[in-house]
């Protein structure tokens, strides 16, 4: 969906989608049907080392740099901000397309602020990483990938459910399970998905 630009078509079964990808997926008439055992996506926003600034509310109106505007990431990031009392409607924002690309260009003082996924960050070099300073972090646990059913399909849930999770008890399952980096699979909670929602709506409408 990300590198395509494009919605999956009707005859699309099942998509695999991240977090606020979902949601768009649900105003289509899917439905979120499982998510990995594993930890939740969260976003950082990082600012450099040197920079004296350590709040949002130090800046006036910053460059803010990240990946891509239907990122869960910014959406997070954009979260962080306007929980901290300052708005984020404050910033300027800059849509480089890459999470890399985002770190260089906040070194290059090319912006004042960049958000980025929480992995990215931490699998930063530890040189790249003494050049950056963590303003906050979010830890909100309800954003996940996560799979998705078709409502063409609904009612093959129950067995598409019981096929994913029923991994974890077979030893090539297992091994599925490693390759993917996850522990399992289990169904969302309502209240993951309407946190995920609310946040969505918030920001993009």
């Amino acid at each position: 969906m990300e590198q395509g630009g494009t919605a999956p078509s009707n005859s699309a079964d099942i998509v695999f989608a991240s977090p606020f990808a979902v949601c768009e997926l649900i105003q289509m008439g899917f439905s979120p049907l499982l998510v990995p055992c594993a930890s939740p996506e969260e976003a950082v926003v990082i600012c450099r080392k040197n920079d004296e600034r350590t709040t949002f509310s130090q800046f006036s109106r910053p460059k803010v740099i990240t990946d891509r505007m239907d990122s869960y990431a910014y959406l997070l990031g954009r979260l962080l901000m306007d929980e901290s009392g300052f708005s984020s409607d404050n910033a300027n924002y800059l849509f480089v397309g890459n999470d890399i690309k985002s770190v260089q260009m906040l070194l290059r003082s090319m912006g004042d602020i960049a958000i980025l996924p929480r992995q990215t960050f931490y699998g930063l070099s530890s040189i790249t990483k003494d050049e950056l300073k963590v303003m906050d972090e979010s830890q909100t646990d309800f954003a996940y990938h996560a799979l998705c059913l078709s409502s063409h399909r609904r009612s093959d849930a129950t067995a598409i459910i019981n096929l994913f999770i029923s991994l974890q008890d077979e030893i090539k399952g297992q091994e599925i399970l490693r390759g993917l980096g996850i522990r399992g699979w289990r169904e969302p909670a309502s209240e993951e998905i309407n946190m995920l929602t609310a946040v969505y709506k918030k920001y993009v409408g």
